[in-house]
């Protein structure tokens, strides 16, 4: 919700996502692209409240690295892991394709169906485990005839996964 009301673009991709597109499963975080700067960071932080933990420098880092920065919810130990969508132009493309869905009375965007499958194949080639496989192929299982399989092969190709996205794509 913070991130909507000071008008950071944002889209939930990784496990949430596969959850909502495709078979649910059980997370321990949540990842977050983002297209922010660096002037909006102390910003956000301070609107966070004293329920989260955030190192503002450590979130500025991670964005001029390109790596992930961790926001957790005190309370319940919940992680969420910020990265910025970068120069990439398959996450350019990715971010501009993203989905607003409601869900618990809120706007959220998650990134789309085809995306997300796109990503998990590629975090799977990068051996971050069979786990992403299995996820993109529920989400295939869920989404079927209504996934664009166009984009998906020209990315897969892009991405060098389409051995990955043909075992699994029927």
């Amino acid at each position: 919700r913070l991130l909507s009301e000071i008008n950071i673009p944002y889209m939930i991709v990784g496990s949430y996502a596969s959850s909502y597109w495709g078979r649910p499963r059980a997370t321990q975080d949540a990842d977050i692209l983002l297209i922010w700067q660096p002037r909006q960071v102390d910003y956000f932080v301070s609107k966070l409240g004293a329920n989260f933990y955030a190192d503002a420098q450590d979130l500025k880092d991670g964005l001029a690295q390109g790596r992930m920065s961790n926001i957790i919810h005190k309370p319940t130990g919940f992680k969420m892991d910020m990265s910025t969508v970068g120069g990439d132009p398959y996450f350019r493309q990715a971010f501009e394709r993203r989905k607003p869905v409601e869900l618990f009375t809120e706007r959220i965007y998650f990134a789309s169906a085809e995306d997300v499958i796109l990503t998990k194949l590629l975090w799977a080639s990068q051996g971050k485990s069979q786990r992403q496989i299995e996820d993109a192929a529920g989400i295939i299982e869920v989404q079927g005839h209504r996934l664009e399989k166009v984009y998906m092969k020209h990315w897969a190709e892009e991405l060098h996964v389409s051995h990955l996205l043909e075992k699994i794509l029927p």
